[in-house]
């Protein structure tokens, strides 16, 4: 059997991607504190995503779909804009990405491996059932693919702050990839006095 080292973690990169929705902007907060707790880069990303419009049939062709994404990506860099725009510069460097996709999810892991990310904050709406299932889930396909622990936080009728984390959960395999999850978790939770 393998002995987890406890060791102190170093985050370099965190990755915050969002869509703009309430649920981004409850775990946009956690991405922030930890930045400034790890005196991390925080990099903010945002891709602009037609999936209806992408796959080739003639049915879904448009026109202006040029034009129509570059009126999303207007709207999307000051909705970025504003969503940095109280962070505090001289704690944390921010980066903010702006693209274009087919698949969110894998624009993510794309980011994730080219930027050496060394964790993933990202809100999860936290459904089950026909409607996890009908809509997918970019924070769950996250969770079981990416090279890097992923921190997901629900959204919730009345949001916490990140100092009243009081629990960590880390689900474990025994994997390597569970066990490097786990430091995260064990440090996470020592830093914010919460239970692992």
């Amino acid at each position: 059997m393998t002995k987890v080292d406890f060791k102190m973690i170093d985050m370099k990169r965190i990755l915050f991607p969002t869509d703009f929705s309430r649920c981004a902007a409850q775990a946009f907060p956690y991405a922030v504190q930890l930045a400034y707790d790890y005196a991390a880069e925080l990099h903010v990303l945002h891709s602009v995503a037609l999936h209806g419009y992408i796959d080739g049939k003639a049915e879904h062709h448009v026109d202006d779909l040029d034009e129509i994404y570059l009126q999303l990506e207007k709207l999307a860099s000051r909705r970025m804009s504003s969503l940095v725009a109280d962070v505090d510069t001289g704690r944390v460097v921010i980066k903010k990405i702006e693209t274009r996709s087919i698949s969110v999810a894998w624009v993510i892991l794309d980011y994730v491996a080219d930027e050496n990310i060394d964790v993933v904050v990202i809100g999860t709406h936290g459904r089950r059932g026909l409607g996890q299932i009908v809509l997918g889930s970019v924070a769950e396909e996250l969770v079981r693919t990416a090279p890097c622990p992923v921190l997901t936080v629900r959204e919730l009728e009345s949001p916490r702050s990140i100092e009243a984390i009081e629990k960590v959960l880390v689900p474990i395999d025994f994997s390597d990839y569970s066990r490097q999850a786990l430091l995260y978790g064990k440090d996470l939770a020592s830093k914010y006095q919460a239970q692992l």
